[in-house]
């Protein structure tokens, strides 16, 4: 499970990184509009893996960033559950119902 928090303050509960790469547009995540953490609530770094562009006659036709991967954020930053006070929503997941049961979550993490 991995959580993001979208530039306007809306929490999403995502299943795995196939599900965030689904759920979160590579522009997005290049751009850091969308912040992420992993299960426990701990800050994650997004990255770009060396990639293949196409070419067609020697030039790079498509020049966008590849499938993101997280890492363990290199730099200290505030985990999930202290930063929980400036989420404004939560959607809708089949993992927690409000956002209680995501600080309940955290807390017991």
């Amino acid at each position: 499970m991995l959580f993001a928090v979208t530039d306007d303050g809306t929490l999403l509960v995502l299943g795995d990184l196939d599900h965030a790469r689904r759920q979160v547009e590579t522009y997005e995540a290049e751009s850091g509009d969308v912040v992420f953490y992993d299960e426990s609530g701990r800050p994650l770094d997004v990255i770009f893996p060396p990639c293949e562009h196409p070419k067609l006659l020697g030039m790079v036709i498509d020049n966008t960033a590849g499938p993101f991967e997280l890492i363990a954020a290199k730099a200290k930053r505030p985990n999930l559950l202290d930063s929980l006070g400036s989420i404004l929503s939560l959607e809708p997941n089949p993992y927690f119902q409000s956002l209680s049961g995501v600080r309940d979550h955290l807390a017991s993490a």
